[in-house]
């Protein structure tokens, strides 16, 4: 069975956490491949404009470069708007199906989890 992980965030800059999460959830995971999921725009930040994302998508990919393990699925920045993670996970489920996704998240995020769109 795959596994795959999806790291969804603004990734406005991508920054050394955001690859050492990345490299530990693919070691601990024995992940067969990770997405890198830039959002549109953050609904817990509605007033915060994000750096465009052409600029984050372009530090994004310099950060991940020489790393074939990792992708970058530009489908929420595709969408616009705001980027809920439901969209996202369902979009994968159906992509992949059969294969065992985990979704990763910053430790920020872990008390706003009740308040994501269809969280329960």
């Amino acid at each position: 069975m795959e596994r795959i992980g999806l790291f969804g965030g603004t990734f406005d800059p991508t920054h050394y956490g955001h690859l050492m999460m990345a490299q530990t959830a693919r070691e601990e995971l024995s992940l067969n491949r990770l997405f890198f999921i830039p959002a549109s725009h953050s609904p817990f930040k509605p007033e915060r404009q994000p750096t465009p994302p052409t600029e984050r998508l372009r530090l994004l990919r310099l950060a991940l470069a020489g790393k074939e393990w990792c992708e970058i699925d530009e489908q929420e920045i595709q969408r616009g708007g705001f980027s809920y993670t439901i969209d996202t996970v369902r979009s994968y489920a159906n992509r992949f199906r059969g294969a065992r996704l985990f979704y990763l998240i910053g430790s920020d995020h872990v008390p706003k989890l009740p308040a994501w769109r269809e969280a329960n």
